[in-house]
């Protein structure tokens, strides 16, 4: 018997087996689209605001410590401490209202970061501290220095952390951060006097630099104002919240259902020998692998075609991914369903027992998912 027509007839087997169970075929062809479908319907009932023109804050400028009776009993602590910086926080101090002599020094960097990590900011009544690069014995032309302000804040906030280390927040949301918020938000440099240290600590740099006091006095009266950094047009569409962190999953949800059933027919045929005797009969192990892989691909095809025309119909508040090309989007989905299919043959080379490779193909098909809890953060 010629490959072709015992390939016919492997797809004819096949082609039998599907009319036998016609309700799970057209659920491993329908369920992957009813997940795509919900999508459509739930952006048909979402509101999406358009901003031409961007948006705008109101400046603020009132950066004062009056009635701030917290901060007038906080300390700085600053390194390193010679005569010029010792002088620059006494006058530091003294410009956000706090009179007390004392101060705290440290001889190196790291010294102080050991201090601050093992849970004296309470015993010390800390805010922070103030780390001077380039001043030693005067004053330079470019004065360089950090404001280190404790880890866990939330003194007039819930916040808890700064974030230094990221340029972004976790999870980023479509349109500026804070809208409602003209002082910018989390981390609440303002709330949270960082910017009042700022403006105290370079009011006193700048009266260093200042030769006479007519200037000085110039100096303190200088007045300070703010406004967040204006942000271009953008659309603001609540449903890109929720679909960035749920459709890959819900992909991977849709694809459940077939991944077993793989893994099961195809173990099946072996543990009842049926593979066996085919092959006795001349049939090439790789005609068998190609038969099954064409009954579901067929079946893929059907439901990665129905994901992308939910996915990509336009609605009267658009596609559910409203800039993604449908050719490119089907694609994708045949990819990641011969990936899929493949994915299943492999784990089907290692049971024996039909019912025990399909909950273990399932469990594995669903593991290979969770690397992406991991990765989902920084991309």
């Amino acid at each position: 018997m010629s490959k072709a027509k015992q390939f016919g007839l492997l797809l004819w087997k096949n082609w039998l087996v599907v009319k036998r169970k016609k309700i799970l075929t057209f659920v491993e062809i329908v369920l992957p689209s009813i997940f795509a479908l919900i999508f459509f319907l739930i952006k048909l009932r979402i509101t999406v605001t358009e901003y031409p023109n961007g948006r705008t804050w109101e400046p603020f400028s009132n950066l004062s410590i009056e009635g701030d009776e917290f901060l007038l009993e906080k300390q700085l602590a600053h390194f390193p401490s010679n005569n010029l910086t010792d002088s620059i926080m006494a006058n530091t101090k003294v410009r956000l209202g706090n009179t007390d002599p004392r101060k705290l020094t440290f001889n190196s960097e790291e010294e102080m970061e050991s201090f601050f990590q093992n849970g004296n900011l309470v015993s010390t009544n800390l805010m922070g501290a103030i780390v001077f690069d380039n001043v030693v014995d005067q004053v330079p032309d470019i004065i360089r220095y950090r404001i280190r302000f404790f880890s866990e804040h939330g003194v007039y906030t819930d916040s808890n952390k700064w974030f230094t280390n990221r340029k972004f927040p976790f999870f980023s949301m479509p349109g500026p951060r804070a809208d409602r918020d003209s002082k910018g938000g989390s981390p609440y440099y303002y709330l949270e006097n960082f910017l009042l240290v700022q403006k105290a600590l370079d009011d006193t740099l700048i009266e260093l630099l200042v030769e006479n006091d007519n200037e000085t006095s110039a100096v303190q009266d200088v007045g300070v104002s703010m406004m967040r950094m204006p942000y271009p047009s953008y659309i603001d569409d609540p449903f890109i919240i929720a679909i960035q962190n749920q459709f890959p999953f819900l992909i991977l949800i849709s694809f459940t259902i077939i991944a077993p059933n793989i893994a099961k027919d195809i173990i099946l045929e072996k543990e009842k020998r049926l593979k066996e005797f085919m092959k006795m009969m001349g049939m090439e192990s790789w005609l068998h692998w190609t038969a099954w892989f064409i009954k579901y691909f067929v079946f893929t095809f059907v439901s990665s075609c129905l994901m992308t025309l939910f996915y990509c119909v336009p609605s009267s508040s658009g596609a559910v991914l409203n800039h993604t090309d449908p050719s490119v989007l089907l694609v994708f989905f045949l990819l990641y369903s011969i990936a899929s299919i493949a994915f299943c043959f492999a784990c089907s080379v290692f049971f024996k027992k039909s019912s025990q490779g399909a909950a273990a193909t399932g469990i594995l098909f669903f593991l290979s998912y969770v690397p992406y809890f991991f990765l989902q953060m920084r991309y």
